[in-house]
């Protein structure tokens, strides 16, 4: 077993697991936990999804897992699953057959981290799978139709005992002496006698053709290019073979030529190709996506774990210590359950369900004025200013707006330099259809550079000047609140400029 290291967050077994297969969901893939010391998985979610096997249906042991493994790729398992034991490698990457509860085998993917305890001993393996069986079909077809391509070439020398292949004979003058099996929809006589530029719709495919076959009487050289005509309302693509054709006494007298319709042949492989690269490209967003929520989630869940560690050292020395200690990893709770409310609801959206919203009278104004205090505690080194009246109401589902204002604040913040200003102004305006409440996120950071403004609320859009830097980031906080701000029937925008700092602007109804 393989994949992308994913903790549970302490809490209550039980949600742990349900928040550990919402997860999985939320990446469509299967992930597990496996405890090497007893060979028992502690946790594994999305098997069904992936193998349909009912979660009482499935143990939790390598052994059934190996079970489900196809004998012939088990060997190869073992060995890597061996690698990680003896230290070899920390991380793997390996493809292998399972097969589903329906009896059919499925292509997987198995990304694999070792963890291990201060000595170096392996303790746990984590990881995740994929289904990549529709990758390997388009290679597998992709390789299938390459080699009939290549076998394709024989079938030119016999011409003549295949009906696809139209092959002719041409004088001098490039006029049709014999032909078998005429394209285009030509009986053989009308063309004999006939030039190309007789007998094409374009007078620009005849010319083009007319001097390759002149090329190869001058050089007596043949030569095999792959040729369009335009006829019937269409273009056809022909792989056309040029030779010279010579007398018994070696003179060229004219051309021998053979060509062979690949228009279909070229359309699917053109069809596979892009079936190959949305694959392709699905798996690596897939990895991108598994190596940004791994690391966002195992950052709290480290620090929470390191605040374990502190309080047991403080017990016994102050209470106020213990207070200021719980109060951290208070934070880092929350930090962890909204991404995990975050990667919930973008699996709901991404699934097509529309968010449920839970609308109650809401003080805007407290909820901006309590989450920049959060955000002050978290980055002091940036500075904070809110710009609103006592008290802004209205009928919203204040848990989700304040992932809105949340996303907005660490935007600010992640794109700013040291000691920026994050200025929010909250006003109520009349609007078309009643008053609305108008919120603005200003910042001094890096800006949205124009070309990317655009697309910038798409799911896992980010923009140029920050998607291969060292801030990280999902490239889903923006396209979330832009879906919850529109069920709020309201609009969320952005004005910047490159290097000068980025306006977010959010306007909401009051009902």
């Amino acid at each position: 077993m393989g994949g992308h290291a994913l903790l549970s967050e302490s809490g209550p077994q039980g949600k742990n697991e349900e928040r550990f297969r919402l997860a999985a969901a939320a990446a469509q893939s299967m992930v597990y936990d496996l405890e090497v010391q007893t060979l028992r998985v502690l946790e594994m979610a999305g098997v069904q999804e992936l193998l349909g096997h009912a979660p009482g249906e499935v143990e939790r042991t390598l052994q059934w897992w190996d079970e489900q493994i196809f004998p012939e790729d088990l060997a190869r398992c073992r060995a890597s699953f061996e690698k990680l034991q003896a230290g070899v490698e920390d991380s793997q990457v390996l493809r292998y057959r399972v097969r589903h509860r329906d009896g059919h085998l499925l292509w997987v993917e198995d990304r694999s981290t070792a963890l291990r305890d201060g000595t170096g001993r392996l303790v746990r393996v984590v990881g995740s799978l994929v289904s990549i069986d529709a990758q390997v079909k388009a290679e597998e077809a992709l390789k299938s139709e390459h080699e009939l391509f290549r076998a394709s070439t024989r079938r030119f020398e016999l011409a003549l005992e295949s009906s696809r292949v139209v092959v002719f004979n041409q004088d001098l003058e490039l006029r049709y002496t014999w032909i078998h099996n005429p394209a285009l929809g030509f009986q053989v006589s009308e063309v004999l006698g006939k030039q190309d530029r007789d007998l094409f719709e374009r007078r620009a495919d005849a010319e083009m053709i007319e001097a390759l076959k002149r090329e190869v009487i001058r050089s007596g050289t043949g030569c095999r290019r792959e040729v369009t005509v335009f006829a019937n309302g269409a273009e056809r693509r022909y792989d056309l073979r040029v030779e010279p054709l010579l007398d018994e006494a070696t003179a060229i007298t004219g051309v021998t030529c053979t060509a062979i319709d690949v228009t279909d042949q070229r359309a699917v492989e053109e069809a596979l190709r892009a079936a190959l690269q949305k694959a392709e490209a699905a798996v690596q967003a897939r990895d991108e996506i598994m190596a940004l929520v791994s690391h966002d989630l195992k950052s709290p869940l480290a620090s929470l774990m390191m605040g374990v560690e502190v309080i047991r050292g403080h017990l016994q020395l102050s209470a106020e210590l213990v207070h200021s200690d719980l109060q951290r990893m208070s934070r880092q709770i929350s930090v962890l359950d909204r991404l995990i409310d975050e990667l919930l609801d973008v699996a709901r959206v991404r699934g097509g369900q529309a968010l449920e919203l839970e609308r109650t009278r809401t003080n805007l104004v407290a909820v901006v004025r309590m989450l920049v205090e959060e955000h002050a505690q978290i980055f002091p080194y940036h500075r904070f200013e809110v710009t609103a009246p006592e008290v802004l109401e209205g009928w919203w589902d204040a848990q989700r707006l304040a992932r809105v204002i949340t996303n907005l604040l660490s935007n600010a913040t992640k794109y700013s330099p040291r000691g920026g200003l994050v200025h929010l102004t909250l006003e109520q305006r009349p609007g078309p259809s009643g008053p609305v409440a108008l919120l603005q996120v200003s910042d001094e950071g890096i800006g949205v550079p124009l070309a990317d403004r655009p697309r910038i609320f798409d799911w896992y859009a980010r923009g140029a000047n920050v998607a291969h830097g060292l801030i990280r980031g999902l490239g889903i906080g923006l396209a979330g609140a832009r879906q919850i701000v529109q069920q709020h029937g309201g609009a969320i925008s952005v004005e910047s400029e490159e290097g000068k700092g980025s306006v977010f602007v959010v306007e909401l109804p009051l009902r």
